[in-house]
């Protein structure tokens, strides 16, 4: 058939058997007549023509295969990133629920190359079940951008909670405590001297009147 001989033909044309069209004895050929009842022979010549219509058909179809896969890998490719992402987001939540503040510019970094990816997801036009993958993983996205931008507040919010003034506050506190003991020490030491003093003065002088010699009793001397 005719149609066996368009197959034939694409590996020396490269035009599919829908872009050719051929003519005989200059009438077109459909696929479906038999050589030899067209009156086909060896060394017959054949006209081949290309259907532009289908060619441009054809082409918009390409086009149309290349773009759906160029937006399969962009979405491929997103994922794998997002993945990766993913484990930095884990490490960061940790240390701000450990209470660990860090640099604002690794919040912000993250955020940023999400947002940059849902840009690329909003591009790329897919079909089928493709395109349900690009909607679960818009809404992944959309997620870790909210629970970025919740511990980046968090992590800000930890600027209150320093420690400094409250050591500094305590120290002098206890400096204060201090000194007023040490005060208090000095003024008790100052005092007693002079109170033990007062007292030993009181016991030299009872101590004195102790000692003190008796009135003399007059001396009987019997003679025998």
């Amino acid at each position: 058939m005719l149609g066996d001989l368009k197959k034939l033909l694409v590996q020396d044309t490269n035009l599919q058997p829908r872009q050719q069209r051929l003519q005989y004895k200059g009438k077109e050929r459909n696929d479906s007549d038999i050589l030899r009842e067209v009156g086909l022979k060896d060394k017959s010549k054949v006209v081949l023509i290309e259907d532009v219509a289908s060619s441009e058909k054809r082409l918009i179809e390409l086009r149309k295969t290349e773009a759906a896969t160029k937006a399969c890998k962009a979405v491929s490719e997103v994922q794998q990133l997002v993945d990766k992402i993913s484990v930095q987001i884990a490490n960061v939540e940790s240390s701000v629920v450990q209470g660990r503040k860090l640099n604002e510019n690794e919040f912000t970094g993250l955020i940023d190359t999400l947002m940059y990816q849902l840009v690329k997801l909003d591009s790329s036009n897919v079909e089928g079940e493709i395109n349900v993958k690009k909607k679960i993983l818009t809404r992944r996205i959309q997620k870790y951008v909210e629970t970025l931008d919740g511990l980046l507040l968090r992590n800000n919010s930890m600027k209150g909670q320093s420690n400094g003034p409250s050591r500094v506050r305590s120290n002098g506190a206890r400096v204060h405590f201090e000194g007023s003991v040490q005060k208090s020490t000095a003024h008790t030491v100052m005092n007693k001297p002079a109170s033990t003093t007062s007292w030993e003065g009181c016991s030299v002088n009872h101590n004195s009147m102790k000692v003190a010699a008796p009135v003399s009793e007059p001396l009987l001397i019997q003679w025998d």
